[in-house]
């Protein structure tokens, strides 16, 4: 598979990550991939991210319809979210009940 370098990222050193995120093993992609692609465009249409700066909170939220998308969560985007991100999401139900993803 070829992979395109992340170009519009001016320097990917100046992005850091956690402590927490070092111990979870995570890792930031430096290739785009059509993996990498298809998280961004499952993120872009079930997901969110909300950020409360003041208090340095960063919130990434990805859920969908249990009815129908269980399956997909679990056999699909979670693997997938590990080969991108070397980190495996926790997965259930989320908004009482009512949708299926994972919050991190």
């Amino acid at each position: 598979m070829h992979h395109t370098p992340l170009t519009y990222y001016k320097d990917l050193s100046k992005i850091s990550l956690s402590s927490k995120d070092f111990t979870k093993g995570l890792i930031l992609p430096r290739y785009l991939s059509e993996n990498l692609a298809y998280v961004c465009g499952t993120l872009a249409g079930d997901g969110n991210i909300h950020i409360r700066k003041k208090k340095h909170d960063y919130t990434l939220k990805c859920v969908g319809n249990p009815n129908d998308e269980i399956p997909f969560y679990q056999t699909l985007l979670i693997p997938l979210f590990q080969k991108v991100f070397n980190f495996k999401p926790r997965v259930g139900y989320k908004d009482k009940g009512t949708t299926f993803g994972f919050v991190i």
